[in-house]
């Protein structure tokens, strides 16, 4: 079905419309839906092996799936014209949000990634009816997670790397190299910074 099809004045091509997702503030800023729902609270200076396969091997798969459109900003139920929407969906999330939060470094564990992802699904679920066309492209892109969650690490180590440890710039693939090569590259990069140190002193 083509995405004008998904855009017209039925119920189920009202909940697939595509949306501008922005709020004019008070004060006259723009902010987007995103950005009003889930405002940045945190970041960690770290990255994990999990976080790095969710960010690289899942979401970049989802992101540029054909059904993924519907699910890449937040519910503007304005826009859309279903008003009840935030009064049903209580936890509202949208993978525009998790791959924001991925690529700035706001979760601190894989499987907080995975949740949001889910929670994208399940309130999809929980407001359309199995016969929306909405509902139908999220069990689709629900199944290719799926199907990639089958090769997810099996446990998240407590070594993180920093996502800083090269030359000031995020590793975003360093995690996805084999355990022992990652070890001896941040040995290696431990050693470096302990010869600056040394000859600081010296030259001091």
């Amino acid at each position: 079905m083509s995405e004008e099809a998904l855009g017209n004045n039925s119920a189920a091509g009202k909940r697939v419309k595509r949306s501008s997702s922005k709020y004019e503030a008070a004060e006259g800023n723009t902010l987007s839906m995103e950005e009003r729902l889930h405002p940045v609270s945190k970041t960690f200076d770290f990255t994990t092996n999990r976080l790095q396969f969710v960010q690289h091997k899942i979401m970049k798969v989802l992101w540029k799936n054909r059904f993924c459109w519907p699910f890449q900003k937040a519910v503007d139920a304005d826009e859309l014209g279903i008003p009840d929407y935030y009064n049903v969906v209580k936890n509202p999330m949208d993978l525009g949000t998790v791959k924001r939060k991925l690529e700035n470094f706001e979760y601190q564990m894989g499987d907080e990634a995975l949740t949001d992802i889910r929670l994208v699904f399940d309130n999809c679920f929980l407001y359309n009816k199995p016969q929306d066309d909405i509902y139908s492209m999220a069990k689709d892109l629900e199944t290719v997670f799926e199907a990639k969650m089958r090769d997810y690490p099996d446990h998240e180590p407590e070594h993180r790397i920093l996502k800083n440890l090269a030359a000031g710039k995020p590793t975003t693939k360093l995690l996805l190299q084999p355990p022992h090569l990652t070890r001896l590259l941040l040995a290696a990069f431990q050693f470096h910074q302990l010869k600056l140190i040394n000859h600081s002193s010296k030259r001091a």
